[in-house]
């Protein structure tokens, strides 16, 4: 193998870790003698010797037992705060305050008996609301792409009821999370 070059999969493959790793390997240094092809990493396979995956990988996977609890609650962890990401993304109170804002400014104008200006603000509500929908929708379709994620890349690791279990736990704190923007309109 000495002399030759492999992509970032297989080096990937070669070592017993992600991608992903990989390539954090490959910009903090911890992989050197990298040739790069356009947006493709050449690595030389002599550069993988030594390098030493973080936990190694079993060809066979072996039954669901103790150690396996751990690496699920940590990915869990970390889904569950991706999610959470999101959900703070759509920035609800800034939602709230301008619609607060706004309805006030309504009161005050139906009590000068503006129409003009009533109606005005009336259509910036709307538009508020539909603004805020729209993130709420798009801030659903991350979420739903990152519970993807998660059913993907648990699947290597556990066994496939547990990713169901995960999956089920995720989906249910998407619709909490979700269902409290809407009862907080």
């Amino acid at each position: 193998m000495a002399g030759e070059y492999v992509g970032i999969s297989e080096a990937a493959a070669i070592v017993g870790v992600s991608d992903a790793t990989m390539r954090k390997w490959i910009h903090t240094g911890r992989v050197t003698d990298v040739m790069k092809q356009g947006r493709a990493y050449q690595i030389p396979t002599a550069a993988l010797d030594g390098l030493e995956p973080l936990r190694r990988r079993r060809k066979t996977r072996k039954p669901v037992s103790a150690p396996a609890v751990p690496k699920r609650r940590n990915a869990f962890e970390v889904y569950i705060s991706m999610i959470e990401d999101v959900y703070e993304s759509l920035e609800l109170e800034h939602y709230r305050q301008a619609e607060r804002d706004v309805l006030e400014s309504m009161e005050q104008a139906k009590s000068a008996n503006d129409l003009k200006e009533l109606s005005t603000l009336t259509l910036t509500k709307v538009q508020i609301r539909e603004s805020h929908r729209r993130r709420e929708r798009m801030a659903a379709e991350k979420i739903d792409g990152i519970i993807e994620r998660a059913r993907t890349n648990l699947s290597r690791r556990i066994a496939p009821e547990e990713v169901e279990e995960v999956i089920k736990v995720l989906s249910m704190w998407k619709e909490s999370l979700l269902k409290s923007t809407e009862d907080s309109q």
